[in-house]
């Protein structure tokens, strides 16, 4: 889970800096051993810090002091300095080592240890010998002397941000020496990255429109040293376009000028003191390269207005929407309000705290209220951004998934709607969260996507390169680019691949060294294609589906039951328990996806405001659902469309009262649902879970024989007598009924189809996921074949996508392999495109175009994608 990235602290050296005894795992004793001399030469005392990045929690390794004799806890005091020829003892490092990182690295990681010098008369200069030697016996393997007038000075603790920093030589130590004894210092492994970067081709043409934004850790363009200038050619070189992010005035971007640099907007700032700020940067000469104020990483609902002014503002609300005040006393406050006159019982109206269920219109209108205020308080900042920077600076804060991947509307929807921000932006975590599949985050980036298209934003995606123990190097890279075409096809304009240095310089989130020859391959093929494709890419958006997934804002609200009832209140989703129906709509997404059916996400609330049109198909799980959406969804199933429900199939108001005119659409006269399973991680817990019963569809035209697995939930159906059963449970019970409504239809399941189309894949699975029943898939996507959805781009492979996207410059279909290898002859059919004559594939050329009755087809392998 990616970490938050620049920590600054300071810490004056004349107390201790040791915290020996953090919990991180260490290597063992009497493997390597160090020591350090202050050479012959020198003309001051030398005194060293020596610090051990962890590469993980709890963020802050040891830190001890090198003199006369062995290791010190605190600074000695300078007549104990080595006086020139002195050496300090041998000391045992391997104890204060990290044994490994975080996430997993390379089968030999490289374990970081800073050297930071401070001499007596004070010194700017780095003059030392260090030695490292291996055993009991301290056979020495590397020696460094260095004598250094320019040198890098590098702090210590998180992210190397504490100071004092010191000039600094910094080494990498494997810690299975049995594999390498090879020492690498910061510069040696700087340069050997710029030789790799070398062996990919061509430097890439850095984009102009898509972002690409690279955290890289000592980026200096005033007289740089060594290591910061190779740091500065490594961002460059692999074809970012984001170096006026580090620019700190006009004489930084004439360095990036001079270096052949793109000088794009690619500067960020922060949400407050926005016109002090933006004095500053046109003072400095950086203003006009603004392109974001970022309001924060993974971050949750927080209001800043007072309680008192909060309580204010609810009650206003609930006045002018005509409720009644004793539907929203809280139970102990009923009795007083009651005895007061009806215009006196706002009083003990109140917005914050826990929210009691047994008050539904409270516990309802106070969860959504609150991003509401929310929203209006990020509004207010991102006018003000508007109003002080560049035209076109966005305003936005990256969202974590959290471990359900579960884009709640009210935080992933309705802010960016209502203009509290204007870029939607979250980050890939697939590979340490229990999902069915790195595919099933397109269900988040469509979430994204249908926040960014209410005013044509863009949305911005983090692909991560993180270090993973179980990938091999080239699967780690592989996935890398997997993703990065997965976000781009899915309509991100703005890609950030966080922090691309490597595992000396942060804690975890980084690019381990040995594994960056792979890694920054994928990073510099990827930045190559895009730019020949840039502004057509920028441009172009998706085509709307026909079929759409309804994300009710009224389900999300009580899912979060279990947090809201929490005292103090619970606002973010990490631990939410109850994720079935949210896992069920990105299970029924991704067979979907696996027919190469577009599908769009919308909300109850875009229903209620007539957001149905166009659409053929629609699928509806989870039991509450806004009761103003119900009469536009009635008349669009009367006009033609086709209504699928499942887990409650909206039944239940956002108050939870009963639908009586869902019961009539669906043709039933009650229905229970049974929940006995509210939280899952499909990738862990479907493989061993047990049915709760079967249902078994009676075959029809377009589906094969079809019996499945009840999971989580089930739902008992009386249908009326003007109903078909379609599918029965193993007692004879209804499981699905249809019925015709008009020139429409509507179907109602019993069953989670999504979480049965799941459990064989997640079973079998190694690796990706590859088994997924095609028999449950043809099920579930039935009603598409009633109404013949279009499918722009279809391949021969369920499991490679495809998507379109349009624009004045032309369509580009971005292709995803999710399979476990790469795929040597994938057939592309383009009845979207039926006047296509020539397709290029940036990874293969132009393509032999073979016009069928089908579209345009052509054929070509496919590895991870393009």
């Amino acid at each position: 889970m990616k970490s938050v990235v620049w920590m600054a602290a300071c810490l004056v050296l004349a107390t201790s800096v040791v915290a020996l005894g953090q919990d991180y795992p260490r290597l063992d004793s009497n493997i390597w051993f160090l020591r350090v001399v202050n050479p012959a030469d020198a003309r001051a005392k030398l005194c060293v810090r020596v610090y051990f990045n962890p590469n993980r929690p709890p963020w802050r390794g040891d830190t001890f002091f090198l003199a006369r004799g062995s290791e010190q806890e605190n600074l000695p005091p300078k007549e104990q300095w080595l006086r020139p020829g002195e050496s300090s003892d041998w000391v045992d490092i391997g104890p204060h080592m990290s044994k490994s990182p975080l996430f997993g690295g390379s089968p030999n990681y490289l374990s970081s240890v800073f050297l930071g010098a401070m001499y007596d008369p004070p010194s700017n200069n780095l003059h030392l010998v260090a030695e490292v030697a291996r055993g009991p016996e301290r056979r020495v393997v590397r020696r460094i002397a260095v004598a250094d007038l320019h040198p890098t000075f590098i702090g210590y603790s998180t992210w190397l941000g504490a100071s004092p920093k010191l000039p600094t030589l910094g080494l990498m130590i494997p810690v299975d020496p049995t594999k390498s004894e090879r020492i690498w210092t910061l510069e040696e492994a700087a340069r050997q990255q710029l030789d790799w970067i070398a062996s990919y081709g061509p430097q890439p043409q850095p984009p102009r429109y898509i972002w690409f934004i690279s955290h890289q850790s000592r980026i200096n363009f005033k007289h740089p040293t060594r290591l910061e200038r190779m740091q500065v050619q490594i961002v460059n070189r692999l074809g970012y376009n984001n170096l006026t992010y580090y620019a700190s005035d006009a004489e930084d971007v004439e360095a990036i000028r001079e270096l052949g640099g793109a000088l794009i907007r690619a500067k960020m700032v922060g949400r407050n003191n926005a016109e002090e700020t933006a004095r500053r940067m046109k003072q400095a000469g950086t203003w006009r390269y603004v392109r974001l104020a970022n309001f924060g990483d993974e971050i949750d609902i927080s209001l800043r207005a007072k309680a008192q002014e909060q309580d204010a503002a609810f009650v206003d609300y609930l006045k002018s929407a005509g409720f009644d005040p004793m539907d929203f006393v809280r139970p102990q406050d009923e009795a007083a309000a009651a005895a007061l006159p009806a215009d006196q019982r706002w009083r003990f109206v109140h917005l914050g705290g826990p929210l009691p269920p047994e008050k539904p219109k409270l516990f309802y209108e106070a969860a959504v209220f609150r991003y509401r205020l929310w929203t209006q308080e990020l509004a207010r900042s991102t006018r003000q951004i508007q109003q002080y920077f560049p035209p076109g600076t966005l305003t936005g804060a990256n969202y974590s998934p959290h471990l359900s991947v579960w884009p709640d509307v009210r935080k992933w929807i309705d802010v960016f709607r209502d203009g509290g921000m204007t870029m939607p932006w979250s980050e890939d975590w697939w590979w340490q969260v229990p999902e069915a599949s790195p595919q099933s985050y397109g269900y988040l980036l469509d979430a994204l996507r249908h926040a960014a298209d209410y005013h044509n934003s863009p949305l911005c995606f983090y692909t991560i390169p993180d270090p993973v123990s179980w990938m091999s190097a080239q699967q780690r890279a592989a996935n890398l680019l997997r993703m990065n075409y997965f976000a781009l096809g899915h309509q991100a304009k703005v890609i950030d691949h966080f922090c691309i240095y490597h595992q000396a310089f942060g804690t975890c989130d980084y690019i381990d060294f040995e594994l960056s020859k792979y890694e920054f391959r994928s990073i510099h093929r990827i930045i190559s294609q895009v730019s020949k494709i840039d502004e057509r890419l920028y441009k172009a958006r998706m085509r709307r589906a026909e079929v759409a997934i309804v994300m009710p804002i009224a389900n999300d609200v009580w899912n979060t039951e279990d947090l809201l009832t929490q005292d103090p209140p619970q606002q973010n989703l990490y631990w939410a328990r109850t994720n079935v129906d949210n896992h069920e709509r990105k299970a029924l997404w991704l067979a979907l996806r696996h027919a190469h059916i577009p599908v769009d996400l919308i909300t109850d609330e875009d229903i209620a405001a007539g957001g149905l049109d166009g659409y053929k198909v629609v699928y509806l799980v989870g039991q509450e659902l806004l009761d103003s959406a119900v009469p536009k969804l009635r008349q669009w199933v009367a006009n033609g469309g086709i209504l699928v429900g499942e887990g409650g199939g909206g039944l239940l108001n956002q108050y939870r009262e009963p639908i009586r005119q869902m019961y009539e659409l669906y043709g039933i006269t009650a229905s229970k649902l049974q929940r006995p399973v509210r939280s899952i991680g499909p990738a862990a817990d479907l493989p061993k879970m047990a049915a709760l019963d079967t249902m078994t569809y009676y075959p029809g035209p377009g589906v094969q024989p079809c019996r499945l697995p009840v999971l989580c939930y089930k739902q008992q159906l009386e249908p009326d007598d003007y109903t078909t059963v379609l599918a029965l449970f193993a007692d004879g019970s209804p499981a699905m009924v249809m019925r015709d409504v008009g020139a429409g239809r509507v179907l109602l399941v019993g069953a989670l189809m999504g979480m049965a189309y799941l459990q064989p894949a997640m079973a079998t699975r190694q690796g990706l996921p590859e088994h997924f029943p095609e028999n449950i898939r043809q099920l579930i996507t039935l009603p598409t074949r009633w109404v013949q959805i279009s499918r722009p781009v279809i391949t021969s492979d369920p499991l490679v996508e495809a998507t379109l996207q349009e624009g004045p410059l032309g369509p580009i279909v971005t292709l995803i392999n999710f399979r476990n290898k790469p795929q040597s002859k994938v057939v592309v059919r383009l009845p979207g495109l039926p006047e296509a004559r020539k397709v290029t594939s940036l990874q293969h050329g132009a393509l032999r175009v073979r016009h069928t009755r089908n579209g345009p087809a052509v054929t070509l392998p496919v590895d991870q994608g393009d």
